[in-house]
């Protein structure tokens, strides 16, 4: 469908395995199955537990760089960032900057590094890094690392840790952040084109939060027919504690357009876990409308803010995000690998993305777009088939030939049989050579092979995506 789009399952907060899986096949859905080109924003590029959970095994990671490359996943600039290396190593430096005030205050009050950390909430900015606020040493590193791109002074860090027998957890997280550094500064070398930021600023999180409030809580209308009772009871008490919530983190000089600060209300607000864990998804989806609306040429499934669409829209997402908490460690299926993605998503297949109507964006006609990847991948089966058989062929009818010239007597034609032979598939194979997509046999054959994988795999996902559409 060749259209860009955003991603809300790619949130940085969505970590539990369900969830992981679920972001997986949003984003498999939007590549293959639809065609379109996913915006990322700077939040998902760098805490994404769906896409850092891929970068550990090398050749996802080629994978998923390819995908930049292709043009199908693209980042969206923001604000003053100019590049993710750039929004990266603000973060740290920022965070390496807490640390220092917190040490000083450690040391005037008395009491511990990690105690002022608490009391302010800092932590590493990044949550899917697993880093320690307090671990200067290694933030100081990846600062280093982003600013002279030099992988080696992170690779030190990891080589020290196996040396002197450090804990697996430790390794693990010198590999996570590894992995993480190695895509930024390749997206980089690469010069990965950017999405323009967008000329005009949308609305806000708060703006979108007030729209949900207005039309629920103060009008009173209810949920839609896909919320259980038990479900529409506890969003309206989610709504009312955001409500109030909404003043008084107004009045304390708190940022209403915060997701940080709306999370640190609640997780010190004294009320049930399932109503803490609602609130937090309104908070998540109004974010993620704002991150939306201020992607450049992105589209949407409604019109504006206000309008019915949108709420459709809300209600649609919301049931979906209460059915993944409740089921967000169920084991799933493991999806199709990004090396089998880049394969569906050459290059001969590229094209631009533009903006529609919200009615084209996500077509319910999936049989259509199902039929059209099946007729691709099976031309170039068939492609690969058919010059394997040719070149199969003529090596047999070459084989003849030299046969011939064995056994028949000499000067029996008037003429050589090999001055045609040799003309004739001359010009067999001068043709063949000159077609775009001619194959080695070895490598038609491979190809051949790894079709038959992906499509296993691709049906298997097919199944998966019915079951979870009905």
């Amino acid at each position: 469908m060749n259209k860009t789009v955003y991603l809300f399952e790619l949130d940085s907060v969505r970590t539990s395995a369900g969830e992981i899986t679920l972001g997986q096949q949003a984003l498999y859905d939007e590549l293959v199955i639809r065609g379109n080109t996913v915006a990322l924003a700077f939040h998902q590029l760098a805490d994404s537990p769906i896409l850092l959970s891929s970068l550990k095994k090398e050749k996802q990671l080629d994978a998923i760089l390819g995908l930049f490359r292709l043009g199908r996943l693209k980042i969206s600039l923001y604000g003053r960032y100019r590049t993710a290396t750039q929004y990266i190593l603000t973060a740290v430096e920022k965070c390496i900057g807490n640390l220092d005030k917190a040490e000083k205050a450690a040391r005037e009050n008395g009491t511990t590094v990690d105690e002022e950390l608490q009391k302010k909430d800092l932590h590493f900015v990044f949550s899917a890094w697993p880093i320690q606020g307090t671990d200067r040493r290694l933030m100081e590193r990846i600062a280093d690392t982003l600013r002279y791109n030099d992988l080696n002074l992170i690779k030190e860090l990891l080589s020290e840790a196996r040396a002197d027998g450090d804990s697996a957890d430790r390794i693990e997280a010198l590999e996570t952040v590894l992995a993480c550094i190695r895509l930024i500064i390749s997206l980089d070398m690469y010069e990965i084109p950017y999405i323009p930021a967008a000329i005009k600023q949308g609305p806000t999180l708060s703006q979108y939060l007030d729209s949900v409030l207005t039309y629920y809580l103060i009008e009173k209308h209810p949920l839609g027919a896909r919320f259980s009772k038990t479900d529409a009871e506890r969003f309206r008490s989610a709504l009312t504690m955001l409500h109030g919530m909404r003043h008084t983190l107004a009045s304390e000089a708190g940022d209403v357009n915060s997701r940080s600060d709306w999370y640190t209300r609640l997780d010190r607000a004294q009320c049930e876990p399932s109503l803490r864990s609602m609130a937090k998804m309104i908070v998540d989806l109004c974010l993620n409308y704002t991150v939306e609306e201020n992607i450049r040429g992105i589209a949407r499934r409604f019109t504006k803010l206000g309008t019915k669409s949108f709420r459709a829209d809300f209600e649609k997402r919301l049931a979906d995000y209460v059915k993944t908490h409740e089921n967000a460690d169920g084991a799933r299926p493991r999806l199709i690998g990004w090396h089998a993605v880049l394969r569906f998503l050459s290059p001969a297949n590229r094209t631009s993305a533009s903006v529609t109507s919200e009615k084209s964006v996500y077509s319910s006609d999936r049989a259509r777009q199902y039929l059209a990847l099946v007729g691709k991948t099976l031309f170039r089966c068939l492609s690969i088939t058919a010059y394997t058989l040719i070149a199969f062929l003529i090596t047999v009818l070459l084989d003849a030939v030299e046969a011939l010239e064995l056994i028949r007597p000499s000067g029996y034609f008037l003429f050589d049989l090999n001055v045609l032979w040799i003309l004739f598939f001359g010009v067999i194979s001068s043709a063949i050579e000159k077609l775009p997509i001619i194959h080695d046999l070895a490598d038609s054959l491979f190809d051949l092979l790894k079709l038959i994988s992906d499509w296993f795999r691709y049906f298997r996902y097919l199944i998966i995506s019915f079951q979870r559409d009905r």
